[in-house]
C-alpha cells in the first residue's frame, strides 16, 4: 500500500534517471534502504512523541496541528515552484 502511495512522486522520477548511470539493482537496494530507514524513523519519532505526551486529546491536537503545517508547507511550495521561472534553471 504504501509503496503504490508513493508511485510517480520526485523520488521515483530521480530514481529512473539515475538508473542508466548506476545501474538497476544499485537504485532498487538503495530505494528499499532508504524506504525502510525512513518509516523506521517515522516509527521511532511517534514512539518517543506518544511516550513524551501522556495525554491523548493533546497529542491529536498535536498531530493534527502539524499535518496542516506539512500541508499548507507542501501546498505553498508547489505553488511558488509552478509559478517559479527559476525552477527549470535549478542545476539537480
Amino acid at each position: 500500500m504504501l509503496i503504490a502511495a508513493e508511485m510517480c512522486d520526485k523520488t521515483q522520477i530521480v530514481a529512473v534517471a539515475m538508473a542508466p548511470s548506476y545501474g538497476f539493482q544499485s537504485i532498487v537496494i538503495g530505494g528499499i534502504f532508504a524506504q525502510f530507514f525512513s518509516i523506521c524513523l517515522a516509527c521511532f519519532c511517534a514512539t518517543a512523541l506518544a511516550d513524551c505526551v501522556k495525554n491523548e486529546k493533546f497529542l491529536n491536537i498535536f498531530c493534527a496541528i502539524m499535518f496542516l503545517i506539512f500541508g499548507l508547507y507542501e501546498l505553498i511550495g508547489e505553488v511558488f515552484m509552478e509559478t517559479s521561472n527559476t525552477w527549470a534553471e535549478r542545476k539537480v
